[in-house]
C-alpha cells in the first residue's frame, strides 16, 4: 500500500483543519466500508505511533488488510502496539507472538486466559476472572487523531461479509481528545490485566530464526488474502484512503465540549461500572425533552425500566431502537429483551426493532443485517457513541469506553441516522392494543399490523423460553 503523500500528513492536517481554541472535532462514520477506509488510511498517513485496541479481531479478508496497513507503517518506522483481548485473539498464540517479534511492532493481551488451553479451560475452572473482558475499540494514529465506536475488526463489521453484515456507528476525532484516548490506551497497555504475548508463551517465539523469517513469514500469510475481496462493494476502494482521510479532517464538526468515558483497566477486580455511572448521572442529573437511544443488546434490568419510566412521567420522549427476534445473533440477549418489552411499553417508551432485512430487499436475495450500534442523544445537543452495551455484562463485567460530545451539528447527525433506522421499511415497532402485543411494519400494501412476532420460529421461540428460565442475565 503506498504511503499517503506529504499534504495528507496527519499533523499537516490537524493543523490545517482544528482551532487553537482547545475544541476537539468530530466526523461521523455511518458505513462499514467508510470505517476500514478510515483504519486503513490512518495507518498508511501514520509517522509516529499507532495505538490500537480491540475486542475481536477477525482472521479474514479486512482483518488481514489491516494487519497488512500495520506492517507498512512498522516497515516506515512507526511505533505499533496491538492490545487484544484474550478472547478476541483468534490467532494462536506462536502466529500472535511471530507479530511481535515483527520490527517496531508490540502485542499485548488483556486477561489472558490462565492456561493457553483457551475459553473451555478458562469457563470450567476460573469462570469469574475469564467472563471478564476488555470490549473497547479504539485506534489512535500519532497521538492526534483516533477512531473510537462500536465496529471491532472484520468484514462483517465493515459491511463485507457475502451473507450477514452489522449496522454500526463510530466517530473519527482528531483535537485535544485525543489525548484522552490515547491515556486511555497507555493505561490499559500498563495495566496488570495486559500481559506481552512473548510472556505468554514463555518466549518460544523469539529466537533469532523467528526474527529472521517474522518479516518474510507474516507477508506470506496475508498475501492470498489480498488478492480477492469477499465481496463487490462500491463504497470500498484502496485508491481512496488518501481523500477518505482528507475529506474527515475536513469535514470536522468543532464541539462545544468533549470527554472521554472509559472504564478502569482494573474493572475485573473492582467491577466498577465508572462509564455506565457518568452516563446515568447525566441522564438523572439533567432536565430533559428527548432521549433516543439505538442499543445492539438492550437488557435494561429493572432498575433501568424504572429510570427510563420516570424520564417519560417528566415529559421524556424516550425511544429505542435494538435487534428484532430475526435480526439478533446472540438469542440469550433478545430472551432478556423479551421481558421488558412490555412494561416499557405501558410506560411510554417507544421501542423499534430492526428487521433483518429492509423491506425494500424482502423476499430477494438481500443481504442481512444485525444491529451493532452503541450511540444516544440527548435533546439533539449531548451524543454519546461507543462501545457500552445496554445490558448487565456492559455494566458490570466488560471494559468499555465512549465519547460524550457536546454539538448539536453532530447531534443532528446521529439522530437522522438512528431515526434512518427507525423508519417502517427498516423497522418494526411493537405497541400495545389493549393486552396485545403487535408489530407495526411497512409491507406491500403500505403499513400493517402483524400480531405474530416477526422473525420468530418455533425453534427461536422455544429456545427464548427455555433461556429466560435461566438465571443467566448478567453473564449478557
Amino acid at each position: 500500500m503506498d504511503v499517503i503523500e506529504d499534504a495528507a500528513r496527519l499533523d499537516s492536517l490537524y493543523r490545517r483543519h482544528l482551532p487553537d481554541d482547545g475544541r476537539s472535532g468530530f466526523s461521523l462514520i455511518r458505513t462499514g466500508p467508510e470505517a476500514l477506509s478510515t483504519l486503513l488510511g490512518l495507518a498508511a498517513a501514520s509517522q509516529r505511533t499507532l495505538d490500537v485496541q480491540y475486542y475481536l479481531w477477525e482472521d479474514d479478508w479486512s482483518g488481514r488488510q489491516l494487519l497488512a496497513a500495520l506492517l507498512d507503517a512498522a516497515d516506515r518506522g512507526v511505533r505499533v502496539r496491538l492490545l487484544l483481548d484474550d478472547i478476541g485473539a483468534t490467532r494462536s498464540d506462536p502466529e500472535l507472538a511471530r507479530l511481535g517479534t515483527y520490527p517496531n511492532v508490540q502485542v499485548r493481551l488483556y486477561n489472558p486466559f490462565p492456561r493457553r488451553f483457551g475459553l473451555v479451560f478458562g469457563v470450567l475452572f476460573h469462570a469469574r476472572r475469564v467472563s471478564r473482558r476488555m470490549h473497547n475499540k479504539a485506534f489512535v494514529a500519532d497521538r492526534c487523531a483516533a477512531v473510537v465506536g462500536g465496529r471491532n475488526v472484520g468484514d462483517r463489521y465493515f459491511e463485507l461479509h457475502p451473507q450477514r453484515n452489522f449496522r454500526d456507528l463510530d466517530l473519527f476525532t482528531a483535537g485535544p481528545v485525543v489525548e484522552q484516548v490515547a491515556g486511555s490506551f497507555d493505561a490499559f497497555w500498563n495495566s496488570a490485566f495486559s500481559r506481552s504475548i512473548h510472556a505468554l508463551d514463555r518466549g518460544r517465539w523469539r529466537l533469532a530464526d523467528v526474527r529472521s523469517t517474522a518479516r518474510r513469514g507474516l507477508r506470506r500469510r496475508i498475501l492470498p488474502a489480498e488478492k480477492s475481496v469477499p465481496v463487490s462493494h462500491s463504497g470500498f476502494d484502496p485508491a481512496d484512503l488518501d481523500d477518505q482521510i482528507q475529506t474527515l479532517f475536513a469535514g470536522l464538526i468543532l464541539a462545544d465540549e468533549a470527554t472521554v468515558l472509559v472504564d478502569s483497566p482494573d474493572k475485573p477486580e473492582t467491577g466498577d461500572p465508572r462509564l455506565l455511572k457518568e452516563l446515568l448521572a447525566r441522564l438523572e442529573g439533567t432536565p430533559m425533552r428527548d432521549l433516543l437511544i439505538e442499543a445492539t443488546y438492550f437488557i435494561p434490568t429493572r432498575y433501568g425500566v424504572r429510570l427510563l419510566s420516570r424520564l417519560v412521567r417528566q415529559g421524556t420522549r424516550v425511544r429505542i431502537l435494538t435487534n428484532s427476534a430475526g435480526s439478533g445473533d446472540v438469542p440469550l440477549a433478545y430472551a432478556a429483551y423479551r421481558q421488558y418489552r412490555i412494561p416499557l411499553l405501558r410506560a411510554g417508551i417507544q421501542l423499534y426493532e430492526l428487521r433483518d432485512r429492509p423491506f425494500r430487499v424482502a423476499g430477494r436475495n438481500g443481504l442481512m443485517v444485525n444491529l451493532h450500534t452503541k450511540a444516544a442523544v440527548i435533546d439533539q445537543r449531548e451524543v454519546f457513541v461507543g462501545s457500552l452495551n445496554l445490558d448487565p455484562r456492559s455494566a458490570t463485567l466488560n471494559t468499555e469506553i465512549g465519547l460524550l460530545v457536546r454539538s448539536r451539528t453532530l447531534a443532528l447527525q446521529v439522530a437522522a441516522f438512528i431515526e434512518d433506522g427507525m423508519a417502517p421499511e427498516r423497522a418494526y415497532q411493537p405497541v400495545l392494543r389493549g393486552d396485545e402485543l403487535v408489530w407495526r411494519a411497512r409491507d406491500r400494501d403500505g403499513m400493517a399490523e402483524l400480531k405474530r412476532e416477526p422473525g420468530t420460529t418455533l425453534w427461536r421461540t422455544f429456545l427464548a423460553w427455555i433461556l429466560y428460565l435461566l438465571p443467566l442475565e448478567a453473564q449478557l
